[in-house]
């Protein structure tokens, strides 16, 4: 397997550690297996800062995307890169001003640190292209991980997400409604109506959430027959991804919110805090959208059999 690394890592931290510092050393390392995220390769950074008055070492430790090098789309992963970019360095700071602007002190802090990004060796001018990286800082540093996807999201943690994500899509919703100027020019511009096709142009398979639900229904004899109309159901909600038509629901939306787009903290097998991170194809739409893909998924699979089961008899 070739060598996956990044052509000149110091220059993306050069204004982050100021003119005193310099890059004594940098390791790069995956952070993830090959194939673990389709749009981007994920590396991990670890550089060693030096004092140049006194001498004195210190880590920073980074996270950086970088474009795939096989199996992708470059129009496909420049979009995605565009996106992220903007999420970070325009939505991000705009809705934390907004929050300052209503007099709140605690504002937003569902995400990693942005450290920088580049889309070339020229900087930001230009195309996209194989030395493009978007580069944050390395949450799992501080305690961040993953729930193994395999095992699901218990309850608990699941309520502590979905408190966390009514913020992330309240915060829009109310500048959308309350400064609407300042989400047409700063929010607006950013927000994607399509996705180039996928690598190839295949057709996109069914969401494992919705195989899953279909499954578990299948072991109902009562409602077994209604599972043709459920699967159409299902299968046209991707028709309509980008719709403006949600009413009083429309709101930014991550639209990839499953167990690998978000890190936990957890103390004593308690969750504490949460990160969101891969915003990639966020958009604006119904929040039902990100609510129903992070339910139906990420539930164990027990956990799920029993809200669908209570969902049944709350209908009967």
């Amino acid at each position: 397997m070739a060598e996956i690394t990044i052509k000149k890592p110091e220059g993306l931290v050069k204004d982050i550690i100021g003119k005193k510092k310099s890059v004594a050393d940098v390791k790069i390392t995956r952070l993830t297996a090959p194939g673990e995220n389709y749009l981007s390769i994920i590396l991990k950074v670890d550089y060693v800062i030096k004092n140049e008055e006194n001498g004195s070492e210190e880590e920073l430790n980074a996270v950086a995307k970088i474009m795939p090098t096989e199996g992708f789309s470059k129009d496909f992963y420049e979009h995605s890169y565009n996106n992220e970019a903007a999420f970070y360095n325009n939505i991000v700071p705009t809705l934390q001003d907004f929050q300052r602007e209503q007099g709140l002190d605690k504002v937003i802090d569902l995400f990693p640190k942005f450290l920088n990004c580049r889309k070339n060796l020229n900087g930001n001018d230009g195309e996209v292209d194989e030395d493009s990286v978007i580069l944050m800082e390395n949450i799992q540093k501080l305690g961040y991980q993953n729930v193994d996807r395999r095992a699901g999201i218990d309850l608990e943690t699941t309520k502590l997400i979905l408190k966390d994500l009514a913020l992330f899509h309240a915060i829009p919703l109310a500048l959308s409604l309350l400064r609407p100027e300042t989400f047409k020019e700063k929010i607006e511009p950013h927000l994607i109506r399509e996705l180039p096709r996928p690598p190839g142009g295949e057709e996109r398979k069914p969401p494992q959430h919705h195989l899953l639900v279909l499954e578990i229904l299948q072991e109902d004899e009562e409602i077994r027959e209604l599972i043709p109309a459920i699967e159409e159901h299902l299968n046209n909600a991707f028709k309509f991804m980008f719709t403006k038509d949600a009413g009083v629901f429309l709101s930014i939306v991550h639209g990839d919110l499953w167990v690998n787009n978000i890190m936990t903290r957890f103390q004593n097998h308690k969750a504490l805090e949460n990160k969101f991170v891969d915003f990639q194809v966020y958009t604006r739409n119904s929040i039902s959208r990100d609510l129903f893909f992070f339910l139906v998924d990420q539930l164990t699979r027990n956990c799920l059999k029993e809200k669908l089961r209570r969902a049944r008899q709350a209908l009967l």
